[in-house]
């Protein structure tokens, strides 16, 4: 399997980066941090150019449930 295509436009980089640090990001942290509304979108773009981003569905303090994205192992 081919090595993961690096984006290279910013707010893909930038997102890569967070989850590269370990970052794990639900809609609402990629937007007050990063100023990124369509986090499912650009999580498929990662996962379209070979990254191992991974969704898990997660319950907030209100209840509500929220996808949160991280990055796999390589």
């Amino acid at each position: 399997m081919p090595d993961p295509e690096i984006p290279t436009a910013p707010q893909l980089r930038t997102l890569l980066e967070a989850l590269q640090r370990g970052e794990r990001l639900t809609v609402a942290d990629a937007l007050v941090r990063y100023s990124v509304y369509a986090l499912s979108q650009r999580m498929g773009e990662l996962r379209d150019r070979g990254w191992p981003v991974h969704r898990q569905m997660r319950e907030t303090d209100g209840g509500a449930r929220v996808a949160e994205y991280s990055m796999g192992a390589k």
